[in-house]
């Protein structure tokens, strides 16, 4: 099991991400990650052992204007958040342990006229990468790609909230104004 997280607005404040990276701990504690998008580049940061104990490292987040972040099981292939090139990055949980068996993930973001559909491809010897949904019965993905936030959920509980600095969101329920999404797709541009 594990726990994700992020923010997306104009200036990331240290003690919310703070407390929303600790929340999602209590979902997986052996491991956390978080890309995030300042000054114009996208970053990343992972690493094995417990948020609480390397909350220090939050610290570089600050003045972000968007963060995904990741706590959870440890598995030396998916360590996550997983990237690809200089602009993209993604962060994803599911109901079973899929990806303690995956090689390589890679992303792919394609156009359709009103909506953007992730793509996960599942990389082993010379497979063809195939949608996300056909490998997963229930999941929640976050993704940055060229400067734009992907929300992704199906079939899993995930919480987003409105902050005064912009919008919070997390597997774990963060307050009572903690709106429910299940079965969503959320696209928000990075400014």
């Amino acid at each position: 099991m594990c726990g994700i997280y992020g923010y997306i607005g104009p200036n990331a404040d240290f003690d919310v991400i703070k407390n929303i990276a600790i929340l999602a701990e209590t979902r997986g504690s052996h491991a956390f990650g978080f890309s995030y998008f300042k000054t114009g580049k996208l970053l990343t940061f992972k690493s094995t052992g417990r948020v609480s104990k390397g909350i220090q490292q939050l610290e570089r987040v600050e003045g972000s204007q968007c963060i995904i972040g990741y706590a959870g099981e440890w598995n030396a292939n998916t360590l996550q958040p997983i990237t690809e090139g200089s602009d993209s990055s993604m962060i994803f949980n599911d109901n079973c342990n899929t990806y303690k068996s995956l090689y390589r993930v890679r992303i792919k973001a394609y156009h359709k006229p009103d909506s953007v559909t992730l793509q996960k491809a599942l990389l082993k010897s010379n497979t063809n990468p195939l949608p996300i949904h056909e490998h997963l019965s229930a999941y929640t993905v976050l993704a940055i790609r060229n400067k734009e936030l992907f929300i992704m959920n199906r079939d899993l509980p995930f919480f987003i909230e409105s902050i005064n600095s912009g919008v919070i969101f997390c597997s774990r329920k963060m307050s009572e104004n903690s709106e429910c999404l299940i079965n969503s797709f959320m696209r928000y541009v990075i400014k």
